[in-house]
């Protein structure tokens, strides 16, 4: 009980020390607060360039969004190809400016939260980039045979230790400890067997 009371001492004096910096810049530079607030309501994307989008690519909609995640060679391109209540992620990405190259923090996240913006108007996204856990609804993790054998079927050809280097990682690391934590439906199965809709 004592750890708490300190603990919480603790934390009133560093919320008093920041609520004094806040008033001091306040005092000082009273525009710099007011712009960090405005920037801070902004949404991320403006809504009518996400509609414009969504009526470009001809995205269905739904009553309720969903995002689910394969790493690289699950075959999600090719199962929404054959499922148009479906959205590949990468297109729609793609027409913002993201989604390949460089994925950086700053790429990621920003990828993060068009696909979300897509999933809160009703689209159900497939993809492989996510940045926050708490948006995704399922993982999708096929065997590593179906995998490795997808890669190599790729037009944008990925070496052949790809698997071994990355996807396997990235499974073990990332997305089989993220779903444990924040318990989020994972399947270690074919995109068809989950996906029917």
């Amino acid at each position: 009980m004592e750890q708490i009371r300190d603990a919480y001492g603790v934390l009133l004096k560093n919320i008093q020390e920041l609520e004094g910096s806040m008033n001091s810049l306040k005092r000082t530079s009273p525009e710099c607060i007011n712009s960090i607030v405005r920037a801070s309501k902004k949404r991320i994307v403006d809504s009518k360039k996400i509609q414009e989008v969504i009526d470009k690519l001809n995205i269905k909609l739904h009553p309720r969004g969903l995002f689910v995640v394969a790493p690289s060679g699950a075959g999600k391109s090719h199962y929404v190809k054959g499922h148009n209540t479906w959205t590949d992620q990468d297109p729609f990405l793609a027409e913002f400016g993201e989604g390949k190259g460089d994925l950086s923090e700053s790429k990621l996240r920003k990828a993060d939260d068009l696909t979300f913006e897509l999933k809160k108007e009703g689209g159900w996204v497939m993809g492989a980039t996510w940045w926050n856990p708490q948006h995704i609804d399922a993982f999708i993790i096929p065997p590593e045979s179906i995998i490795k054998k997808r890669l190599r079927q790729k037009t944008d050809k990925f070496p052949e230790s790809y698997y071994g280097d990355v996807i396997k990682p990235h499974i073990e690391n990332d997305i089989r400890p993220m779903a444990k934590k924040n318990m989020i439906s994972k399947y270690m199965t074919r995109l068809k067997s989950v996906c029917m809709h």
